[in-house]
């Protein structure tokens, strides 16, 4: 078992496309939702996770981005992965009406975030996986799959949904 975590892990370190190792969630406390594979089976019930992110611009930049995308050294005031900065003091201004920067998916025309519009937001799109296969990789780049996409993601698209305010 313990080799299999080993290789699990040097996969996982090795596949991020910045300087740092891809995103390590936090530690899970009483307001953390746990990833779907680890929920409790609940008898076939839904179940609304515990999320303690508010659709809210400075909220998710707070509670989402300063833990998954800027500490690693992707999208922080130093590397500014993909021409992108989280940290900006104006990250609405990055994120809301501006074009991607990616090589494909910037010539099709594509935008970041569309007030109002989360399915043709590049930036969730980038969230959640559903960008086209030659618009780059999943965020946080060697994820596998989206990460927490019933509280960090849902709370994203519903910023976006609600017009993607500078809140």
């Amino acid at each position: 078992m313990r080799g299999v975590v080993c290789i699990a892990s040097v996969l996982v370190f090795s596949s991020s496309g910045c300087d740092q190792p891809p995103y390590i969630p936090p530690a899970v406390d009483n307001d953390t939702v746990l990833p779907d594979a680890v929920q409790p089976d609940t008898g076939g019930e839904t179940v609304v996770p515990n999320c303690n992110i508010e659709p809210m611009l400075s909220d998710i930049t707070v509670k989402y981005f300063a833990p998954s995308c800027t500490f690693g050294g992707c999208h922080d005031s130093g590397s500014q992965e993909a021409d992108l900065n989280l940290e900006a003091a104006n990250i609405h201004g990055v994120l809301v009406n501006v074009a991607a920067a990616d090589p494909k998916a910037g010539p099709r025309g594509k935008i970041r975030v569309v007030p109002g519009d989360p399915n043709n937001s590049f930036f969730l799109q980038k969230l959640e996986g559903t960008m086209a296969r030659d618009e780059g990789n999943l965020m946080p780049d060697g994820a596998d799959e989206p990460i927490d996409p019933q509280c960090r993601i849902r709370m994203v698209r519903q910023w976006i949904t609600d017009g993607a305010l500078d809140n």
